[in-house]
This record gives C-alpha cells, structure tokens and sequence, in this order.
C-alpha cells in the first residue's frame, strides 16, 4: 500500500468489507469503540465479525476494549475463550514500555510454557477421569459376571434338588409297588374250578 506522501507502506490499512475474500499472514483486527458509544455499532453485524476473524493465515491480533464487547453475547464468548487460553493482555500505559516487557522472546516463551504447563494438567486430569470410568465399568462387568455364576449355581442346585426329589418320588413308588405285591400274595387263595354242595335226599313219606 502507499501512504499519501506517495512512499510504500508496509502495512495495508483497510477496513473489514476491503478484506472481504482476501487474506493476510499477520492482521490486526481494530475494535475499539470506547470514545461516547453506549454500543458496539457495526461490531454487532455477524458477517463483519465473521469476515475479521478469518483473514489471518498465521497470527491475529484482536484490539478491543474488553468491557465494550462484553455487552455483547458473541463479543463475550470470544473474550472469554481467549480468557482461557490466556492469549487476553490487558495494555497498560506507557505503551512503550508495557509491549517492550510483555512482548520479549523471553516473557513470550514464558507465557507458552506456562499454557502448556496448564494444558498438561488438564490432560492429566481428562486421562484420570478416563481411568476411573474405565475402572468402573471393569467393576460393572466383573459383578455382571458374578451375578451370571451365582445364577448359573443356582439354577444347577434347583436342577438337582429336582432330581433329587425326582428319585425319592420314584423310589416311594417302588416301596408302595413292593408293599402293594406283599399284600396281594399274603391273602389267601380262591379255590380253582366250581364248588359243587351235596344235597341230603329228600325223605318220601
């Protein structure tokens, strides 16, 4: 781009609609309303927001005044999230001085080694819960597989308590046929053939 003495500039200035299908490595994303607006104005149009936050290939800088967008409910949640990635610096005055310090090769790889710290811890607790969940369901399917041996136990005791019963039932049978034949050759015996009774003759006068 050219500035208006007509030298090159480095840096493109343009607003959002001039970045409308376009893309750059580094973008500065400027926001800020702070100066008599009670609103965020254009900041509120999701196309614009959407088309801002996409134009950067490698880094993006939001500049924004946090109180300002959190009025907002999509301003907010994208503060938030950045909250938590700890990627949010609140500039101090002198300007100068705030990025010489915070912006240092040193206090930068701080700042990484402190994120990767956190995410570190955070995976260690995901793996933990991971761990105890699997933990239980081990447990669940162990007492599963107990509940279907005790089943199993129980079903053969009942089968053989049913044979068990099955063969005293069987062997009263046999007594009763036994005591019943004992009976039956203890009575005594009809004479075979036909009983024939004499008659004493009659007297004749």
């Amino acid at each position: 781009a050219s500035s208006g003495s007509g030298t090159y500039c480095p840096v493109e200035v343009n607003t959002v609609d001039g970045f409308q299908g376009r893309e750059k490595d580094i973008i500065i994303f400027s926001t800020v309303r702070s100066e008599g607006s009670k609103t965020i104005g254009f900041l509120r149009d999701r196309r614009r927001m959407n088309v801002g936050l996409s134009r950067a290939r490698a880094s993006l800088m939001v500049v924004g005044n946090q109180t300002k967008l959190n009025t907002d409910s999509k301003w907010g949640k994208l503060v938030e999230i950045c909250k938590e990635e700890e990627v949010v610096y609140d500039v101090t005055k002198p300007y100068t001085t705030y990025f010489k310090r915070e912006f240092t090769a040193e206090a930068l790889d701080k700042r990484q080694e402190k994120i990767k710290i956190e995410k570190e811890r955070e995976e260690r607790a995901k793996l933990k819960k991971l761990q105890e969940w699997e933990a239980i369901q081990e447990a669940s399917i162990a007492q599963g597989e107990n509940d279907d041996n005790d089943d199993e136990e129980d079903q053969q005791e009942n089968e053989q308590d049913l044979e068990e019963a099955e063969n005293a039932n069987l062997e009263l049978t046999t007594e009763m046929e036994v005591d019943n034949s004992h009976k039956e050759a203890e009575k005594p015996k009809k004479p075979e053939g036909r009983v024939t009774r004499s008659r004493t003759p009659r007297k004749t006068k």
